[in-house]
C-alpha cells in the first residue's frame, strides 16, 4: 500500500471571554495552531493555559475532518477547521473559551506486500495484483527491462528470461499522496544450443569484405548482428566491411523463440593495416649545445609519410633529454637515442619505429689556475689542469718558449720576462673543447757588475762607444745625465755641453734570463774643445760676385711654438755642428713633444752654445 502524510495545523482564531459581574474573569491563554498529516490518525490536543480550574471539551465546525473525544481527535481526511477550546465555569471563575485553527495535510499511504514472482517464458503473461493501500488511488504498472518484460494496464507480456522489476505506482488523492512499489519478476527459460561463431580477419587492400555464416541453434529466435565499433568495420545483415584497420568484436543476438531464452553469441574481427611507406625527412641525427644547468629545448621534425597516422616520441634516457609532443629538452651531457613510431590511421597501420640519434654537448666554464711569479732558474712547474667535467685530452702551449718552455707536463723556466701559458682541452663527443690562460712572469738574475771608471769628454765631442763595466749579462746600457747643461746622452751618445763635472748613471736592459741591472754612477769631466788653427782667407777675387754671398757668415738658428698641449723645436743651418734641445733640462730631440700642462722652458744648444731659449705656459 502507498502511504501518505496529512499534516493538521491549528491557528489561534479569537479569545472569547463570558464575563459575569459576580464571577471572577478567567484569562486563556492564545492556543497554538495544529498541523498534522492524515497518516497520524490520531492526536491529542493540548489545551492553552489559564487561571481557571475549569474542565475543557473541544468543539469544531467541520465533523469531515475529525472527530473528537474529549481532547482526543481521530483523524478523517485532508482539509481545515476551527477548533474551539471550551473551558468549563468553577467556582469563581466564568466559563470561557479560545479558538484556533487545526490543518490535516494528505498521508502517505502504507502498502502491502508486493510479492516477488517466478514464472516461466512458456507462460506468456501474467496480471498483476496491486498491494493492499489505505488509499483509493488508481494503479498503473512499469517494466524497468523492455527486453526482458512490457506491461499494458495490469497485464505483463514475457519476452524473454531472466529477472525484471515490476514497478506499481498509486496516484495521489485529496487524502493520500502518490506511492509506489516495485516486485522482481523472474522468467526461467532454458537457453537454445548454440554452434561456433569463429573469428575473421580481414585485410583492407585485399579482402575488405565477408559474409558471415550464422551459427547453429536449437531455437529458431531471430538473429540481430551489430559491430561495437563501426568504424573499424561496420555490418550490415550478414556483410561485413572492413573500415580501418583495428579490431572489434560482432555480436550476434538471437531473440527467445519456442520457449527458449535470447542469446548472444560473439566474434572478434581483426582488421590488418597497410604499412605506412615511411622515409626519416628532418628526423636526422642532431647535436645540441647547451651550458651546464641551462636546458635547451627544441622541436623535433616528425618522418615524413604516406599516412596521417600521429607521431610519438620517446627518449632513451629521459636524465639526458626529456620528450614531451614533439618538443625535446636537452639537460646534460650525453648521447640517446630518440625514437619515433607513427601511430594507426585510416587503414594504415603503425610504423616501425625509425630512430635518431642525438649528442647533447657540454659547454663548461673551466677555473683558470692563478698567475705565477717566478725567478730565472727556479726548478720546474707542474702544470695544474682545472677541474672537469670532460674527458677531453689536455694540452698546454706558451706564448714565448724562450721564457717558459713546455715539456709534457712540466714548465722550463728560461730568460726573463712574461709569457701566457694556455691550457686546452680537446673536444668529445659529448662535451666542446675549451681552454683557459694564465700568465708566468720571470723575473732575470741581477746582473754582477765590475768597477764603473771617470770619463772625460771635451765641448762638442761626441763619445759614442764609452767604456762600459764588466758584466755577465749581454743587456744593452742606459745612460743618463745627472746635469744635461754639462753633457748630454742622446741615443746613448755623450755629448760634452760645457765646461765641467756631471754624474752619469748607468743600467743594463734585461738580457736573456738576466734581469735590470743595478745602477752605477760616475763622473764625467768636460774639456775645453781644442783650438783649431783657422785656415787662411783666400786673397778676395777681382770678381764682383765673390764677396756678394758668403756661405760662411750663414749662422745657425732655433725656434719654437705650442699648440694647445705639443711643443715644436726647430733648428736650421746647423750643419754638422752638435745640437741639443732641452725641455724643462731634459734632452729631447727636433721636433713635436706632447707636454704636460704648466710653465715649461724649451732651451736648443749648438756645439755646446745656447742660441735659443723660451718659457711657455702649458695649459
Amino acid at each position: 500500500m502507498i502511504q501518505r502524510v496529512i499534516t493538521v495545523a491549528i491557528t489561534s482564531i479569537a479569545l472569547l471571554v463570558p464575563v459575569s459581574a459576580q464571577a471572577a474573569v478567567t484569562i486563556i491563554a492564545t492556543p497554538t495552531a495544529t498541523t498534522v498529516t492524515l497518516t497520524q490518525k490520531t492526536i491529542t490536543l493540548v489545551p492553552p493555559t489559564s487561571n481557571s480550574p475549569g474542565a475543557w471539551s473541544i468543539e469544531f465546525d467541520n465533523p469531515k475532518i475529525a472527530t473528537a473525544s474529549g481532547l482526543n481527535l481521530t483523524l478523517l481526511s485532508a482539509g481545515t477547521s476551527i477548533i474551539r477550546y471550551v473551558q468549563a465555569a468553577s467556582g469563581a471563575y466564568n466559563a470561557a473559551h479560545r479558538s484556533s485553527r487545526l490543518t490535516v495535510s494528505p498521508g502517505v499511504p502504507t502498502l502491502g506486500v508486493f510479492k516477488d514472482q517466478s514464472v516461466t517464458l512458456a507462460q506468456r503473461t501474467l496480471t498483476l495484483v496491486p498491494p493492499t493501500s489505505p488509499s483509493d488511488g488508481s494503479w498503473s504498472y512499469s517494466s524497468l527491462d523492455l527486453n526482458v518484460a512490457t506491461v499494458s494496464g495490469n497485464t505483463v507480456t514475457l519476452l524473454d528470461g531472466g529477472d525484471v522489476s515490476i514497478r506499481a505506482t498509486q496516484s495521489p488523492t485529496n487524502n493520500w499522496l502518490t506511492a509506489s512499489a516495485t516486485m522482481k519478476l523472474t522468467i526461467t527459460a532454458p537457453s537454445p544450443v548454440v554452434g561456433t561463431f569463429s573469428d575473421i580477419t580481414l585485410s583492407i587492400d585485399s579482402v575488405s569484405k565477408v559474409e558471415l555464416i550464422l551459427p547453429t541453434s536449437t531455437s529458431t529466435g531471430t538473429w540481430t548482428l551489430t559491430s561495437a565499433d563501426p568504424s573499424v568495420a561496420s555490418i550490415n545483415g550478414l556483410t561485413v566491411t572492413a573500415l580501418k584497420s583495428g579490431t572489434t568484436k560482432i555480436s550476434a543476438k538471437q531473440a527467445a523463440s519456442g520457449g527458449f531464452r535470447s542469446i548472444i553469441v560473439y566474434l572478434n574481427v581483426t582488421i590488418l593495416a597497410v604499412d605506412p611507406v615511411v622515409s626519416a625527412g628532418g628526423f636526422t641525427d642532431r647535436a645540441i649545445e647547451i651550458k651546464l644547468g641551462t636546458p635547451e629545448q627544441i622541436s623535433l621534425i616528425a618522418p615524413t609519410s604516406n599516412s596521417t597516422g600521429a607521431w610519438t616520441f620517446t627518449s632513451s634516457d629521459p636524465t639526458i633529454a626529456s620528450v614531451s609532443g614533439n618538443s625535446l629538452t636537452a639537460l646534460k651531457p650525453g648521447k640517446i637515442t630518440v625514437t619515433a613510431v607513427q601511430g594507426p590511421a585510416a587503414k594504415f597501420g603503425s610504423s616501425k619505429p625509425i630512430i635518431s640519434t642525438v649528442i647533447v654537448k657540454g659547454r663548461q666554464s673551466l677555473t683558470a689556475p692563478a698567475n705565477i711569479e717566478k725567478l730565472a732558474g727556479d726548478p720546474n712547474i707542474v702544470i695544474a689542469y682545472p677541474a672537469s667535467q670532460s674527458t677531453g685530452k689536455w694540452t698546454a702551449t706558451s706564448s714565448d718558449a724562450a721564457i717558459a718552455a713546455i715539456t709534457a707536463n712540466s714548465i722550463t723556466l728560461g730568460n726573463a720576462g712574461n709569457a701566457t701559458i694556455t691550457l686546452a682541452q680537446e673536444a668529445t663527443e659529448t662535451w666542446i673543447a675549451s681552454s683557459v690562460t694564465f700568465t708566468i712572469r720571470v723575473f732575470g738574475v741581477t746582473p754582477t757588475l765590475g768597477a764603473f771608471s771617470p770619463l772625460e769628454v771635451a765641448v762638442g765631442e761626441k763619445l759614442v762607444t764609452p767604456k762600459v763595466p764588466l758584466s755577465n749579462s749581454a743587456g744593452k746600457w742606459i745612460y743618463s745625465s745627472s746635469d744635461p747643461k754639462v753633457f748630454a746622452v742622446i741615443d746613448n751618445i755623450i755629448t760634452g755641453v760645457a765646461i765641467g763635472s756631471a754624474t752619469i748613471s748607468a743600467y743594463q736592459q734585461p738580457a736573456g734570463k738576466y734581469g735590470q741591472s743595478n745602477t752605477l754612477q760616475t763622473t764625467v769631466t768636460v774639456k775645453a774643445a781644442p783650438v783649431v788653427t783657422p785656415t787662411p782667407t783666400p786673397s778676395p777675387s777681382a770678381s764682383p760676385s765673390a764677396s756678394a754671398n758668403p756661405t760662411a757668415a750663414i749662422a745657425p738658428k732655433a725656434s719654437a711654438s705650442l699648440s694647445k698641449r705639443v711643443i715644436s723645436i726647430y733648428a736650421v743651418n746647423t750643419g754638422s755642428a752638435s745640437v741639443i734641445a732641452m725641455i724643462d733640462a731634459k734632452i729631447v730631440k727636433i721636433g713635436k713633444h706632447t707636454v704636460a700642462p704648466g710653465n715649461r722652458k724649451v732651451s736648443v744648444f749648438v756645439d755646446g752654445r745656447l742660441i735659443y731659449s723660451r718659457a711657455f705656459n702649458v695649459k
